[in-house]
């Protein structure tokens, strides 16, 4: 039989009185905290704890640290390199906000530190914490400088902002979330929608307007009435295939890099429809497919073009395929010859364009 080396005990006990104040500390904070709970938690004499950790402040510390740990791990993993401003955004949105989900005692010891005004987690944090916050906010200002975002939002409060936006969610179950904001979904689901929504606020705001992202140009386009329209046909089955993100960044760059206003379809009669009564310059049809087959939808809108080709005659059709899946590439080939064939200029898409690039093509080309 196998027995605990006295160095195995004695880590176990630590462990075991270290869980029990990280939980303690995070739903009572330092300051309503009393070692007798955290003893009774862990299940241990209340000297045991001051023999391994000598004080409350010092236990503090140790659950701090451990936590910071255990977050600098995480952040480290959240690279923002050299893309384009909404790309990075909707990156560190998703993932801080998974962040905080993974590590809410953090989090929950912070801001009841916050609210009674104590200095302690401060004293105790990483460097790393202030610095990536830092970091985060010359990114920001950079930006402001370069007229991406409005040169009247202040970067730190900006920061704050989207951080209160999680600070809402993050510690809450699958079920309180279901019961709170009446929706539906896993955990996992229900914080994809969470991240979409914060992301879409932060880009777009609220207003149904285009936000573009360059200084002026929504006000020219409202001075002078001529805004450039993008017709996109989005079936239901596409949008939320696994190639979501993707779309997303497509639609993001046509918005943000070029100041586009986007009519989004589900339906190609719709789609087809109003396109023809408004003559758009460029119009934009994404699709999916598992093994090389053209979905239903597409192929019901490729019927219609050839029973009216003059509806394509000399438009510019963007053409975006999931590529989750290698038949992807496939299809993307057989449509751009299609709707070549029927009259229209179907914008050639370079194997592993990223969608941003791709709606760069498509704008240079349309000359819009």
């Amino acid at each position: 039989m196998e027995t605990e080396s006295i160095d195995e005990v004695k880590t176990s006990v630590q462990l075991r009185i270290l869980n029990a104040a990280e939980q303690i500390f995070a739903k009572i904070g330092f300051a309503g905290s009393r070692m007798s709970e955290i003893a009774i938690k862990a299940g241990v004499n209340q000297a045991l704890i001051h023999y391994y950790f000598d004080s409350k402040e010092k236990l503090y510390m140790e659950v701090v640290t451990r936590l910071f740990k255990q977050w600098e791990f995480h952040v480290n993993d959240i690279l923002l390199e050299q893309e384009a401003p909404q790309v990075l955004l909707r990156k560190y949105i998703k993932e801080h906000f998974e962040l905080k989900c993974k590590l809410p005692n953090l989090y929950k010891i912070y801001h009841r530190e916050s609210l009674e005004g104590g200095s302690l987690f401060s004293k105790y944090a990483s460097t790393k914490w202030t610095m990536d916050t830092e970091e985060k906010s010359q990114i920001l200002a950079a930006w402001k400088k370069e007229g991406i975002i409005q040169e009247q939002m202040h970067e730190q409060v900006l920061l704050h902002l989207i951080w209160g936006m999680m600070n809402q969610f993050y510690y809450r179950s699958a079920e309180d979330m279901r019961d709170e904001l009446k929706l539906q979904g896993t955990y996992e689901e229900l914080k994809d929608i969470l991240a979409d929504q914060m992301i879409r606020l932060t880009l777009y705001g609220v207003l149904p307007r285009d936000e573009t992202g360059k200084k002026g140009t929504s006000e020219a386009r409202a001075n002078d009435g001529s805004a450039k329209r993008v017709y996109v046909l989005l079936p239901a089955e596409v949008r939320s295939s696994q190639g979501k993100g993707e779309i997303e960044e497509l639609l993001d760059g046509f918005r943000i890099q070029h100041g586009m206003e986007l009519r989004v379809f589900e339906r190609e009669d719709d789609f087809l429809d109003q396109s023809g009564q408004d003559n758009p310059r460029l119009v934009v049809v994404c699709t999916a497919t598992n093994f090389g087959e053209i979905p239903a939808s597409t192929h019901e809108l490729l019927v219609r073009l050839e029973q009216n080709p003059a509806w394509m005659d000399s438009r510019f059709v963007g053409i975006w395929t999931v590529r989750d899946k290698p038949a992807g590439e496939s299809l993307q080939r057989t449509l751009e010859e299609a709707l070549n064939r029927i009259g229209a200029y179907a914008v050639a898409r370079v194997p592993g364009q990223s969608g941003r690039d791709y709606a760069s093509r498509c704008a240079k080309l349309a000359e819009i």
